[in-house]
């Protein structure tokens, strides 16, 4: 048997408590939201820690402490951070020390000075003003302990600090260690010809002695017979700095490695190029020489690219009419000939024609009327005694002076 208005009313109820089941569930939900509001609402009103962005990072012995967003409240706040640098053996160390401060304040005033100090102990001052409101130094600082912390002290003078003053700073502590620079590196901007020399200028910066032994200063080549170490040079009174020089043995490249206890080494790379070879080449395809004559093979080469000149296999297609002696052509008698030779490696050739020998020079004589007691001066121009380059056998043969 069917109840159809029992079911119905089921029905009914369930949609009824289904229904106070969802508003139950969003009255929650805003309770949640309000509560959340509330609270961010009261951490806003707490106090801010002024120094929130401050960035410590301490990674053996190094550490950075960096804030953007400082505040000095008044003239007596400092600011203090943790370093944490340690030092288990105490040993000796030599800390390079870098402070940079910079200050902005709406009523112009700032601190005169600012001291860092690490565990009490002083290491730096800065000096500020409201023209210079930015100041950086570096010092070093030895310490045989543990780092601890660290402190910046402003002192405004007599003045008081009437609003909070921004402050940015930025220190960074690290085992300071040798260091090699160098002072002039030009021969790295151009290649080293072969057969030359050239230098680098060096510093090395050691913090733990006083003077900078040559003996512990290493320069290597990775292949001196390219590139070769020719002498260390110290400078007599800043004995910090020497001067490399280096040597071109043979076209290529090697690696220069500069090297000194405990510092980075230093490596370079070195260029060795030849020189360009000189084009050796005869002046003219064919030319004309005078029996009895005889001529440099050098008065008839053009030389281009350099001065250097190497005459190798000379010959002549006909010795009996051009005979070749050394370097020198000595034409025999009329006709023609082929002289071929290696200028510089290269085979090159020139036709000679040998031409009949020069007129022999004639002899005249001169008569001057000189008084006793009396000089007298007079010019005589001698035809011919300039010449070709060919003609290099022309000379004065004889000058007699006589006298009654």
């Amino acid at each position: 048997m069917e109840y159809p208005g029992l079911c119905s009313v089921t029905a009914g109820m369930l949609i009824k408590k289904g229904g106070f089941v969802m508003c139950k569930r969003k009255i929650k939900t805003i309770e949640t939201i309000f509560f959340l509001i509330l609270f961010s609402f009261i951490v806003l009103l707490l106090p801010q820690d002024a120094h929130a962005r401050v960035r410590v990072v301490t990674k053996g012995t190094t550490s950075t402490i960096r804030d953007t967003d400082g505040v000095i409240e008044d003239e007596s706040s400092d600011i203090n951070f943790p370093i944490n640098i340690k030092n288990a053996n105490c040993q000796k160390r030599v800390y390079a020390v870098t402070v940079r401060v910079s200050f902005y304040s709406p009523k112009g005033v700032i601190p005169k000075s600012t001291t860092f100090s690490i565990d009490g102990i002083n290491v730096v001052k800065l000096s500020t003003s409201n023209y210079t409101p930015l100041a950086y130094k570096e010092t070093f600082f030895t310490y045989d302990d543990n780092i601890e912390d660290g402190y910046l002290e402003f002192d405004f003078g007599n003045k008081e600090c009437p609003v909070p003053v921004d402050c940015d700073y930025e220190v960074t502590i690290k085992q300071a260690v040798p260091e090699i620079f160098i002072t002039n590196n030009n021969y790295l901007n151009q290649s080293i010809r072969t057969g030359k020399t050239t230098s680098i200028g060096i510093e090395i910066s050691d913090p733990y002695v006083k003077t900078i032994s040559k003996s512990k200063f290493k320069v290597t080549s990775s292949n001196s017979s390219v590139l070769k170490v020719q002498s260390i040079t110290q400078d007599s009174k800043k004995r910090s700095r020497f001067t490399v020089t280096l040597k071109g043995m043979k076209a290529g490249s090697a690696k220069i490695t500069l090297s000194y206890p405990k510092a980075a080494a230093c490596k370079l790379t070195g260029k060795v190029t030849s020189p360009s070879k000189t084009v050796a080449t005869f002046r003219a395809s064919k030319t004309t020489l005078k029996v009895g004559s005889k001529v440099s093979m050098r008065s008839l080469i053009n030389l281009k690219g350099g001065t250097s000149l190497t005459i190798k296999n000379a010959k002549s297609s006909k010795p009996s009419v051009l005979a070749i002696s050394g370097n020198y052509l000595v034409p025999k008698k009329k006709g023609a000939a082929t002289v071929t030779a290696n200028l510089n490696g290269v085979n090159r050739k020139i036709t000679i024609t040998v031409s009949a020998p020069a007129a022999k020079p004639t002899v005249k004589n001169l008569t001057l009327n000189l008084k006793p007691g009396k000089t007298m001066t007079k010019t005589y121009f001698i035809q011919n005694m300039v010449q070709a380059p060919e003609k290099s056998d022309i000379s004065v043969k004889c000058l007699k002076i006589s006298w009654k």
